[in-house]
């Protein structure tokens, strides 16, 4: 499978929905939460770009709202009107929804897919955009591999990293009106950790519900075949111990960035 290819990419995203145990955690209902309370007041519309199951899209019913999403097995589950489309080539006029939404989503998008998104969010919003990405995520930190062809991937399908920096300039012809940083922060394991669990001992994360990004070979409804998810020698926990009891070496930034945007 090829990311790339909008028909790999819907049926992946079809069966992790279709498995998918519909359990809400916590760090989501507050990613939701925040989201809905940065929304501008004076919205009139709001289309959400990557709506999933409709988490966010089905708590706001004070005006009009419709969730788009590549996968036909999540808009099944939203209660608001849905569109099933990819998010770089939405097919609405220009700047049909007063304000747009992406919610981890960005982070999703390999290359080419990412400037088209970015294009079609700024073409259809016409006043407002709110998102969220994951804050100055290390993309190394959860590796999975393939069990067929052997090749290192994200396990969260995650193709880029940003940072409050990246942010003023990331929609053309918007500015950035307000910016936070919320969410308890992730712990990332120190550089010498994932040398030693990744290049040295060669332990990933298990391939359990995945589509390799290569070869294409799934786990989906499947054993996690080829998992390598042991919690390692105690020299891991050892460096954990003196990781979280240095605080200038282990701080990290709250989990999400959220941004508001209006078009200039």
């Amino acid at each position: 499978m090829n990311m790339k290819d909008k028909s790999d990419l819907q049926k992946h995203y079809d069966e992790q929905w279709s498995f998918s145990s519909g359990t809400v955690l916590l760090k989501n209902l507050e990613r939701a939460s925040i989201i809905i309370s940065m929304l501008p007041k004076d919205a009139q519309s709001v289309m959400e770009v990557g709506c999933g199951d409709g988490l966010i899209i089905n708590q706001i019913d004070w005006i009009p709202a419709i969730g788009v999403d590549v996968s036909e097995q999540a808009l099944r589950k939203i209660k608001r009107p849905a569109l099933i489309a990819s998010a770089d080539e939405i097919p609405v006029p220009d700047r049909a929804w007063d304000a747009v939404i992406a919610s981890e989503v960005l982070e999703h998008l390999p290359e080419d897919i990412f400037e088209r998104s970015i294009y079609e969010i700024t073409r259809v919003a016409r006043r407002f955009i709110v998102i969220s990405v994951p804050n100055k995520e290390n993309l190394s930190k959860n590796l999975t591999r393939c069990p067929r062809c052997g090749f290192v991937f994200n396990s969260s399908y995650h193709f880029r990293s940003f940072s409050p920096e990246d942010m003023p300039s990331l929609f053309p012809g918007f500015l950035l009106k307000n910016l936070i940083e919320a969410g308890e922060p992730i712990r990332v394991p120190p550089k010498l950790e994932l040398f030693l669990r990744y290049r040295v001992l060669k332990r990933y994360l298990p391939f359990e519900n995945k589509t390799c990004l290569n070869c294409g070979f799934t786990s989906f409804g499947k054993n996690p075949t080829g998992s390598t998810n042991k919690r390692g020698p105690s020299f891991f926990a050892f460096l954990r111990k003196i990781y979280l009891r240095a605080p200038l070496i282990h701080r990290q930034p709250p989990r999400w960035i959220f941004a508001v945007y209006e078009r200039a």
